[in-house]
């Protein structure tokens, strides 16, 4: 098992929110957005066929300065959550992956994906922000410039904010030989990486052939392509210099009533899921996902698609304000005797997933005030 450090269990996982409690922050899944885009936050996804026609709103475009961060880690240095954390990949994302919601391919794709665990894999992480393109006006300001009504529309917000830059995380094999020398090879790579001078020489050249590239999760579709971790490295730095060459790395939300207070037209709403709710649907996929791989070695037939199905569509109710939370921690709660019904068969940690006392409602009522103060802290990081 991967490591995860204190303070970064489901509990203290990463916040969807801005720290303007008029916004929402998404990892940008699909690229394609640009400011106006319409987005459907109940399942990620932007609407490209519809774009709010911003005419000629103030727009601020803000270089940032900050140089890239790049990162080797072996098995022991490695922390799952912490990546996390650090790509945005929020418990809101993790689910909609989990549930199938999200087919593309990107960083988004390391929550499916099953990494190797020896003491010859290696983790290269990289990110570099260039850009963030925003509106900065009040909605009363933005008013003046776009259309004065929109169609009905199946979107719940509108992106606001653009993030660019490239990131990249790279999974590698160190060869059975000579361990310690590729391992410093790699950092000398980190280091140049962060000053934007990747070259190598002979004997460089040779060790790198000799590292194996496993996997390559980007926003940089080039990057996932290539299974040459040199070619990664030159890739990166003829990128870095060009913001044309980048992509979004991540998008921030406004309600579409931040932009029309009065509109009805809107056919879908949005609730962000609470913390504890979502820690105890995640609880119940984490224990459907080791039942799949358990039945796989099994060569069963058996599926576990149907009780997917049954939390994709709870998930989606109660984001869509369908269902309350209440309603909802109820009919998770039948789910979860559903699935564990046969005794034999609970896991070890059945009691952190559903309490067996009555008031088990009310507890996650009170936890959340507690999951929400930890939520607001890492919004202002």
């Amino acid at each position: 098992m991967f490591r995860q450090r204190k303070g970064t269990s489901p509990k203290n996982s990463v916040a969807s929110s801005t720290p303007s409690s008029d916004a929402i922050r998404r990892l940008a899944i699909n690229p394609s957005g640009i400011l106006g885009s319409f987005y459907d936050a109940t399942i990620d996804e932007i609407l490209l066929d519809k774009v709010l026609q911003l005419g000629n709103t103030p727009i601020n475009t803000i270089p940032l300065e900050k140089p890239p961060l790049c990162r080797l880690m072996d098995i022991d240095t490695f922390d799952i959550q912490a990546l996390f954390l650090e790509i945005r990949i929020h418990d809101e994302l993790w689910l909609d992956v989990i549930l199938n919601n999200l087919t593309e391919l990107g960083m988004h794709s390391l929550v499916n994906c099953s990494l190797p665990n020896n003491k010859k894999t290696r983790f290269l992480y990289y990110r570099y922000t260039s850009q963030r393109r925003l509106i900065v006006s009040a909605p009363t300001v933005v008013s003046q410039y776009i259309p004065k009504e929109i169609p009905a529309i199946d979107a719940t917000h509108i992106i606001s904010e653009i993030i660019v830059g490239i990131q990249a995380f790279v999974v590698l094999e160190l060869p059975s030989s000579n361990e310690t020398s590729a391992d410093k090879l790699l950092k000398r790579i980190c280091d140049r990486l962060i000053k934007n001078k990747f070259e190598l020489k002979i004997d460089e050249q040779n060790c790198l052939s000799r590292i194996k590239v496993i996997q390559v999760f980007s926003n940089i579709l080039d990057l996932m392509e290539t299974n040459d971790l040199a070619r990664i490295c030159e890739l990166i730095t003829r990128k870095k210099p060009h913001i044309r060459r980048q992509l979004p790395l991540e998008y921030s939300l406004h309600d579409i009533q931040w932009f029309y207070p009065n509109v009805s037209t809107r056919k879908r709403e949005f609730t962000l899921l609470k913390p504890s709710f979502q820690n105890k649907i995640k609880e119940c996929l984490l224990y459907l996902s080791s039942e799949t791989k358990r039945l796989a070695k099994k060569n069963t037939q058996t599926t576990n698609q149907p009780d997917i199905e049954r939390i994709r569509k709870l998930v989606a109710n109660v984001r869509a304000g369908i269902w309350s939370h209440e309603e909802g921690t109820a009919i998770l709660k039948k789910i979860s005797d559903d699935l564990f019904q046969d005794e034999a068969n609970l896991p070890p940690n059945r009691s952190q997933i559903f309490s067996e006392n009555k008031n088990y409602s009310n507890d996650l009522e009170q936890k959340d005030s507690e999951d929400a103060t930890i939520s607001n802290k890492q919004l202002n990081n």
